[in-house]
């Protein structure tokens, strides 16, 4: 079946809150948006597009956005898989998300476009600890702060950054951060420290983790898990890491997790 050759996503998100009516106005909209989004190139090109279909009171707002590393292909396959999964998962919401590794898609009736939302948000942690916690903790915070002040002083106004830094003899540690384009610098700058505040609460102690919202993330290793580096890289100087925020909403994971 052509679902079981189409990678599901690492989350989605489907609030049943509100939920439209079968055939309506409102999932016509939604369809063809959706349709737009895989077709289009405008996305797969720049790895970033938004789009509204319809009026209202059936205006169906959308963002589909690639990570800033992943070849044009890539991303066009990971925003069709993201269209067909997402009305799977969310067959009658009037909003939706759904992230994997290489792309994350959004819809809603409401015009999220500019706004940050980091409520909706999910964490992974790697499951290996670190021996020295307190020189990873110091590099990581030099590693973030370089991170978010590239990605968003960068002039191509991608709001994406890439970095490595040495750990130790033998490991560096990578750090990967990114924003919906949508967003100002600034409101980017805020979604990267609400994301980041939560690493000490999901991730601590371990050798890498990820905070995944539906307006930014950030993620780092000890591996490299990205396709280049993108942005100055950082000088060591340690900062602290700082507090653990609130819980986020909570968020599905897909029955056959298969991460694209």
């Amino acid at each position: 079946s052509p679902e079981s050759s189409m990678p599901q996503p690492m989350r989605y998100y489907c609030p049943t809150t509100s939920n439209f009516t079968a055939n309506s106005t409102y999932q016509r909209n939604r369809d063809a948006l959706l349709r737009f989004f895989s077709s289009s190139s405008n996305a797969s090109v720049s790895g970033f597009a938004t789009a509204t279909e319809g009026r209202s009171p059936d205006l169906v707002h959308g963002l589909v956005l690639c990570r800033g590393d992943v070849p044009g292909d890539n991303c066009m396959a990971c925003i069709s898989y993201a269209a067909f999964w997402i009305v799977q998962f969310c067959p009658k919401g009037k909003s939706a998300v759904v992230w994997y590794d290489s792309c994350l898609m959004r819809y809603s009736d409401v015009n999220f476009f500019g706004m940050v939302n980091t409520d909706v948000s999910f964490t992974m942690a790697n499951l290996e600890n670190t021996l020295d916690v307190n020189l990873f903790n110091s590099l990581l915070g030099v590693l973030l702060d370089s991170l978010s002040s590239n990605a968003t002083s960068d002039p191509s106004g991608r709001l994406f950054a890439t970095a490595e830094t040495r750990f130790n003899d033998r490991q560096k540690m990578y750090g990967l951060v990114q924003c919906t384009r949508d967003l100002s610098a600034s409101a980017c700058t805020n979604c990267l420290s609400t994301a980041m505040s939560r690493i000490p609460s999901c991730c601590d102690r371990r050798r890498g983790g990820r905070v995944v919202t539906a307006s930014c993330n950030v993620r780092y290793e000890l591996y490299n898990f990205f396709y280049g580096l993108v942005g100055p890289q950082p000088s060591l100087e340690a900062v602290g890491v700082s507090a653990p925020a609130s819980p986020p909403a909570s968020i599905a994971l897909p029955p056959s997790n298969a991460a694209y």
